[in-house]
């Protein structure tokens, strides 16, 4: 899959990445997820947990 926002299901992703996923989700959270997954691709992400105090942020670059 070249697209590196959208839908990550049966049609658009490799079943290996869809294995490795779900996985993951149930690892952490205990309950089957299933399709579709979103997969996203941001320029910037801020985070903070006493904002402003401490906000942050990061830059990515476009990708492949």
């Amino acid at each position: 899959m070249t697209d590196m926002c959208g839908n990550l299901d049966e049609e658009t992703a490799d079943a290996e990445l869809l294995e490795g996923l779900e996985a993951a989700y149930e690892e952490k959270y205990d309950v089957h997820h299933g399709t579709p997954f979103f997969r996203v691709r941001p320029n910037v992400v801020f985070a903070w947990a006493d904002f402003p105090t401490d906000a942050t942020s990061w830059t990515f670059d476009e990708g492949p």
